[in-house]
């Protein structure tokens, strides 16, 4: 994957990373997600699961990647940051707002 973006959701605290991250998938409309770890990997409906219960667990698991099903888009779940990245420009532009060293340095130019 050549990446339109890639940077990392650093907020310190879990749950709100795993629900800004579900607002991005829910606003770029992503319909299936699947979350991979070692022990295999398993699909979901984004928008008919808790999404940011399911990430959540994943990271006290021991992290995971999420990956979108229907574009480019992998998000490396860690107990520190989430790791992204992606060829949707949509994807990436609206993950990317969420870091704001990013944002910082988008402004700056």
């Amino acid at each position: 994957m050549s990446a339109a973006g890639a940077g990392a959701i650093t907020h310190p605290d879990i749950g709100t990373r795993a629900v800004l991250l579900a607002g991005v998938l829910a606003e770029c409309a992503v319909a299936t997600v699947a979350i991979v770890d070692d022990d295999g990997w398993i699909e979901f409906q984004a928008r008919e699961t808790d999404l940011p219960g399911l990430i959540i667990e994943a990271v006290e698991r021991g992290g995971a990647d999420l990956l979108a099903l229907d574009r480019p888009l992998r998000i490396g779940l860690h107990q520190e940051r989430f790791d992204w990245v992606s060829d949707d420009q949509d994807a990436a532009a609206r993950l990317a707002a969420l870091d704001p060293a990013a944002a910082m340095d988008e402004e700056n130019r």
